[in-house]
């Protein structure tokens, strides 16, 4: 271990995928949005706001011991600013390998990852310390990090349960699911299963339920990736009547902790409570994976419009009213 950490760009690094991999599913503090599928999905499915990746490696002399996930595209209010696209809304923190002082890590990679965030124009940055269970000393890191360079901390909850018998029981009591469920054919697809048919619904399905093409083709190819690689798993409703897809989502999963990354509903179907019934499909799914921990999206805080608390009224139904805290912090850049 040296005194001083060097930095090596993501673009120019050889076998940079191989590598920020590795780091990845070695660092204890990353978790799914770290890994090498999401940095390349967001900077495609955010194509719109013209996404730069400045990404970078951590390095110990010769040895990479961490990295840094930075994309900073068009903003809503103007201006560049440094997260992932709206979808996901802030950078995933920085990740260091076992056997780093993460303060000291912190202490390297956050004034580069600012110098780097403000070279490229960025005149907002949000970072979220979304690790794959929360302690205590999240939010003491979280703070120091805020506190030594001048960032805002604060936090959002996020819906999370634990994936057990009973809770699925539960879940499937409710007439949500036992009133729609028979009318319905629930498949789980992963691996080759994901064919270039599904990936097609799935698009086609998604662009229904937004009501407008909301991202490119070539996004949703990547989606699907996440389960052709075993990182994720589909779940498909398909209405027996018409053999229509009526819903399908997405769920994604890394290290023991599994996430609701994305869903869509066919508008002609969406009185039929689909989305509740391709949860309780994905429980069962997740308990036979032995997955611990299931987080279904952030709750909807003050200032929310009566969508996003529509969706977090839905996720409260799954999590029971279970939430864990995610800490974000913040800054302006001049």
């Amino acid at each position: 271990m040296t005194n001083a950490f060097s930095f090596l760009d993501v673009t120019s690094a050889p076998a940079a995928e191989r590598m920020w991999s590795e780091v990845a599913a070695a660092s204890p503090e990353a978790w799914l949005w770290h890994t090498w599928r999401t940095l390349t999905f967001t900077i495609s499915a955010g194509a719109a706001l013209h996404p730069a990746n400045a990404s970078f490696f951590v390095m110990d002399g010769a040895d990479i011991v961490g990295i840094v996930p930075l994309v900073i595209h068009d903003g809503s209010a103007g201006g560049r600013e440094a997260s992932y696209h709206p979808g996901i809304g802030f950078l995933p923190w920085p990740a260091c390998i076992p056997g780093y002082d993460r303060s000291r890590f912190d202490d390297a990679a956050f004034p580069e990852l600012e110098r780097r965030a403000s070279a490229a124009g960025a005149s907002y940055i949000s970072v979220s310390l979304a690790t794959p269970h929360t302690g205590h000393e999240e939010g003491e890191r979280a703070g120091r990090v805020a506190n030594e360079f001048g960032y805002s901390l604060s936090h959002f909850d996020m819906h999370s349960t634990v994936p057990t018998q009973e809770s699925l029981a539960k879940a499937k009591s409710r007439y949500d699911f036992k009133h729609f469920s028979p009318g319905f054919a629930f498949s789980v697809a992963e691996g080759e299963a994901v064919t270039s048919e599904l990936e097609a619904s799935y698009r086609i399905v998604h662009t229904k339920d937004a009501g407008r093409i909301v991202r490119s083709p070539e996004s949703y190819g990547l989606q699907a990736d996440f389960a052709r690689h075993g990182e994720a798993f589909f779940v498909v409703a398909t209405l027996k009547e018409k053999s229509a897809v009526a819903g399908i989502a997405l769920v994604s999963f890394a290290k023991g902790v599994a996430y609701y990354y994305s869903v869509a509903i066919d508008p002609e179907y969406r009185r039929m409570c689909v989305a509740y019934q391709l949860q309780c499909v994905a429980l069962d799914e997740l308990i036979k994976r032995g997955i611990t921990q299931y987080d279904l999206g952030p709750k909807a805080g003050a200032g929310a419009d009566p969508k996003e608390l529509g969706i977090s009224r839905f996720k409260e139904k799954i999590s029971r009213g279970v939430t864990r805290p995610i800490y974000r912090i913040e800054k302006g850049l001049s």
